[in-house]
């Protein structure tokens, strides 16, 4: 190993310390060092002194002045650059983990979900490098760097601007260009003209790699290897791993095409395909396990009817499986010339550990309200610590009562500890047990035992608290201390009953999750949990957490039964007074308690959202937005109040720039919250809004990854086009559509449907296309099955008659739209769809706001 150079540490001494070297390669060497100025490790690429009179100086040059112009969460950045002692060096952040060339060398098989991430990730990267004009040129496993479940594109090094003027050669006589197992055809036979299906050809390769065990093409020599890349095609992959979906062959067969005109337009689109036949592969296994679990259970003893449904199971298995050539076959196009990148980084830097809900091991269920009090107070103690962070109660409640492995959880909640733990009773009271498990390996990594009885809560929940922290103390680091959240009251009897109704208010909001919501019960239930509440005040009534408490039970039995679920009436005004009052008394107790703040906050928002007085309604949202702030400048880590915060900003202030960064900041906080798909949708919308269409599209996709089923994110696809016509769009626009109509069975009328159809109308207007846009619009206001469905599409409709340049009826159907959301005029004031309607009288009246009036 060659030591540092003496004369480049010294030139940094005050930059960068260095520490040693992690390789080398043909023109330039790597170190590892520590950035002296952010403290942190960081990776030093010096080039070879001998190539800094020669060519090789301009090419390591152009590399880092790509590389410095890619920003993406899925693409190495370049912290720093310059030349010093006559070396030519740029910094990179060093990543934690290993190359994807190093995990396929252990020749341990990837799992298919894993490859496919892998896969997705990079064209996400790849995607947004070929937009802005670069091709990697070079993709291959050693290039992929595997980190924190993430891949990340490393080494720009040979690229070369798209741009068919520039054609500076920044190679050498005899210098290849990329890496004959996964380099494409027409790199292969020495073309010029390189574009970004080169790489979308050699990410093919990859992935054919990952789930195979070798590239598609081999051989005894580069020459070969090149020859064969020509002239055959890879044998299918299904061929040698079945469990791969067809849609996924499909996707690689496509890729790999000899021919690049055969091959993705774009590595997004190559992603879409990718990501949709894994969602209908996911599907499928979804049905098979529980027609299987069906059978054991149901059907144990009945070997002919057994084998009857094992094979409608099969049917039902391959019926999805066509289905998935089919959604493979839309998503091919299914793509809008944006960028459909990943949405952006939700990695906050802490350790996350996942909190599953306890079990009650006693004989008749009765510990079911400790079990949940108790996975309570430990979330809630886990998120107290700096740099840790627990999954809210609503994120692991879907775990509760399943058989889902550790590792499984652990990659759903993206959690590097899983902690499980049980209620039972002892002689004297009752035992809690905690295990610590590995994720990885199922092992419980160290077991807590902590026991006490119902009548000495408090200190139970402290003392396990206190072993916990010793506990995860040896796997996070000595910088952990767990900082204790007492209850907050010495009366064991006043938190049970707060536990009761804790567990009363879980069971209000289960009868409003269901088809078919019970609205009476749920409100039954919120009635009895304020009883209890009400009592637990009686027996301390300086713990802010029964105020608290009360104020949301208040706030839920308004939304529960009024006239309008889910919004406050006028029928509601006296229990929105109590929960303010709540919320007012807990403040009493705890200026600064950000759950209080944030109950006063949203309660405030909920009702200037039905005032129909401009100036009340302002005045309203000022306070509603001073609570709100107030609250996530307490705790930064308060999901649920960055997510009010900003709705209230968009849609009520029309602030889009603002909005993003709360709402951006609610997801990366807990990114698993019961709204956050309609989180992501709304991010999609702003980010248009603010024309920020690469981040639209990155939401995009996140939304299609995470919930495929969701017609939304296609219709936000549509809603994208809209905005931003790029040439090809209306074969795209159409596969969404199909996608769309693929969703909704095809005799059902649904309010949704008018709006896909005014998206679509208004990509075709984009386009120049104005009868046919007109005739689509026409048959979307068709398909509307009551006056509500009118109003419910009124604001795309008025839209597309815009594009139309139909302004008196673009009008129209705005002041529907205002009329039925008077609270959206600030928005509808400032996002660029109206924008050509600026200055139009009748348009300026629409949407003005009074001014609030006093204090």
């Amino acid at each position: 190993m060659t030591p540092v150079p003496p004369d480049l540490q010294t030139a940094l001494a005050d930059r960068y310390e260095f520490e040693r070297e992690l390789g080398r390669g043909g023109m330039a060497t790597v170190y590892l060092a520590r950035d002296l100025r952010h403290h942190r490790p960081v990776v030093v690429k010096v080039m070879d002194p001998k190539f800094a009179a020669s060519p090789g100086a301009d090419r390591f040059l152009r590399e880092i002045e790509i590389a410095a112009g890619l920003t993406h969460p899925h693409i190495l950045p370049v912290h720093d650059s310059g030349e010093v002692a006559g070396q030519l060096f740029y910094v990179m952040p060093f990543v934690k983990g290993e190359s994807l060339k190093q995990r396929l060398d252990r020749k341990e098989p990837v799992r298919l979900d894993e490859a496919l991430r892998i896969a997705t990730e990079v064209a996400d990267g790849l995607d947004h490098a070929h937009r802005h004009g670069v091709v990697h040129r070079d993709v291959k496993p050693g290039n992929i760097l595997l980190a924190d479940g993430h891949a990340y594109i490393a080494d720009f090094g040979i690229a070369r601007m798209l741009d068919v003027g520039l054609t500076t050669e920044l190679t050498r006589t005899g210098l290849a260009l990329g890496t004959p197992s996964y380099m494409s055809p027409e790199q292969a036979s020495g073309e010029r003209d390189i574009d970004g299906r080169t790489d979308v050809y050699a990410l093919a390769c990859v992935l054919y790699e990952m789930l195979s065990g070798s590239p598609p093409f081999t051989g005894t020599t580069p020459l070969a290897v090149l020859a064969k890349r020509i002239t055959d095609t890879p044998r299918p992959i299904r061929q040698i791993r079945q469990e791969v979906p067809p849609g996924v062959e499909r996707a690689l067969h496509k890729a790999l095409a000899t021919r690049r005109e055969d091959r993705y337009e774009t590595a997004g689109a190559f992603a879409d395909s990718l990501i949709t036949a894994a969602g209908v592969a996911r599907r499928a296994a979804s049905v098979a396990r529980r027609i299987r679990y069906r059978v054991r259970t149901r059907l144990t003893g009945r070997p002919a009817l057994a084998s009857t449904v094992g094979a409608a199971a099969l049917v039902a298995v391959i019926g999805l499986a066509w289905a998935a050539v089919r959604l493979g076959g839309l998503a091919a196009g299914g793509r809008a010339g944006g960028d459909a990148g990943t949405a952006p980084s939700s990695s906050t830097g802490e350790t996350r550990v996942a909190v599953l809900y306890f079990h009650d091991l006693s004989p008749d269920s009765s510990f079911g309200v400790y079990a949940a009090g108790f996975t309570r107070s430990l979330i809630r103690t886990l998120n107290s610590v700096e740099g840790l962070t627990a999954p809210s109660l609503q994120t692991v409640r879907r775990f509760r009562n399943t058989d889902a492995s550790p590792d499984s959880i652990a990659r759903t909640l993206e959690a590097e500890f899983v902690v499980e733990g049980a209620v039972l009773p002892t002689a004297g009271g009752m035992r809690v047990e905690i295990d610590l498990v590995d994720p990885q390996t199922g092992l419980s990594m160290a077991n807590v035992r902590q026991e006490g009885t119902p009548t000495d809560l408090a200190s139970l929940v402290d003392a396990v608290g206190d072993t916990l922290s010793l506990v995860l103390r040896p796997q996070l680091g000595e910088q952990v201390r767990i900082q204790q959240l007492r209850a907050g009251t010495a009366s064991d009897e006043a938190l049970n009953l707060v536990w009761q109704a804790e567990a009363l208010r879980d069971d209000a909001k289960r009868l409003i999750r269901l088809d078919d919501p019970d609205r009476e019960g749920a409100n039954a239930a919120l009635v009895t949990a304020d009883s209890l509440l009400s009592a637990a005040e009686s027996l301390d009534p300086d713990w802010a957490e029964t105020h608290l408490l009360r104020g949301w039970v208040a706030s839920e039995r308004a939304l529960v039964s009024g006239e309008q679920p889910g919004e406050y009436g006028d029928e509601d005004l006296e229990l929105t007074a109590a929960a303010l009052d709540f919320a007012d008394r807990a403040l009493g107790i705890d200026l600064n308690n950000p759950d209080a703040l944030e109950l006063r906050g949203t309660i405030r928002y909920g009702l200037a959202r039905r005032e129909r007085s401009d100036a009340r309604r302002q005045l309203l949202l000022e306070r509603a937005q001073l609570d709100l702030e107030m609250a996530v400048q307490v705790n930064a880590r308060q999901a649920t109040a960055w997510r009010t915060l900003g709705d209230l900003l968009w849609r009520a202030r029309g602030d889009s720039e603002e909005a993003s960064v709360a709402l951006t900041r609610a997801y990366e906080v807990d990114r698993f919250l019961a709204d956050a798909s309609r989180i992501t949708t709304t991010l999609i919308e702003i980010s248009t809004d603010l024309e920020n269409y690469d981040q639209a599209w990155r939401w995009t996709r996140e939304g299609r990854r995470r919930w495929p089923d969701d017609v939304v994110f296609a219709a936000g696809a549509l809603t994208i086009m809209a905005s931003r016509y790029s040439s090809g769009d209306l074969e795209r626009a159409w596969a969404y559509w199909d996608t769309i109509q693929l969703t909704w069975p095809g005799d059902r009328k649904d309010m949704y449907r008018p709006v896909a159809f005014s998206l679509i109308s208004a990509v075709f207007a984009q386009a120049g296309r104005h009868d046919s846009a007109r005739a689509i619009l026409h048959a979307g206001l068709a398909e509307a099955a009551s006056d509500d469905d009118f109003v419910w599409a009124a604001y795309n409709i008025a839209y597309a008659h815009l594009l139309l340049g139909d302004t008196a009826q673009s009008l129209n159907w705005l002041k529907i739209n205002l009329e039925d959301e008077p609270s959206k005029k600030p928005v509808r004031a400032t996002e660029p769809w109206f924008r050509p309607l600026h200055g139009n009288p009748r348009f300026e009246e629409l949407v003005r706001v009074e001014e609030a009036e006093g204090g």
